[in-house]
């Protein structure tokens, strides 16, 4: 299809394009990684550490809940990654102030979310779950700052070191924390 649409041609890379990819891409894969180790292991983990899987089982509900703001809240600042990627190579000063302006109102909509959830998650898991799950609302709202930060963690480390080729600086933060 994109082939067909967008004239797109193929060719066959050669070992030096290969090998200047995976280099210039490595910061990124290995932050990606990372971010992927802290976000998926958390439920493992804490089966580990307690042995206790009823706990488990409503941590990784009150997680799901977390997750589906999430994906609604960063589904914006996806968006946005393309743009600033172009606009930083046309005006570059225009750009930074369009990221800082569009970071404000980000992260007021990130607040709402966070504090929407907090606020209104007894009765989404009455709804969804009934009566027999009501433990879950108070890991949730302990979880519900998350929103918060890492919408925050996604806007300005991708959208903002990646895009202003401070790539290994958003590694290095990743592995930090």
């Amino acid at each position: 299809f994109a082939i067909k649409h967008f004239n797109l041609t193929l060719y066959k890379p050669t070992y030096q394009n290969i090998k200047s990819s995976l280099i210039s891409g490595w910061s990124l894969f290995i932050s990606t990684v990372g971010i992927s180790l802290y976000r998926e292991t958390n439920t493992l983990m804490l089966g580990f550490l307690t042995g206790n899987y009823e706990i488990v089982g409503f941590y990784a509900l009150a997680d799901k809940f977390i997750r589906i703001v999430q994906l609604i809240a960063n589904t914006f600042s996806q968006a946005l990654f393309p743009f600033f990627g172009r606009s930083l190579t046309t005006n570059r000063k225009e750009t930074i102030i369009k990221f800082k302006k569009i970071g404000i109102y980000y992260s007021f909509f990130l607040l709402i979310c966070s504090i929407s959830l907090f606020v209104f998650i007894p009765w989404v898991i009455k709804i969804y779950l009934g009566d027999n799950f009501i433990e879950i609302v108070r890991d949730v709202r302990i979880m519900s700052p998350v929103i918060l930060v890492g919408g925050l963690n996604y806007y300005f480390g991708i959208n903002g070191l990646v895009n202003f080729n401070h790539k290994n600086a958003f590694t290095s933060f990743v592995l930090i924390a």
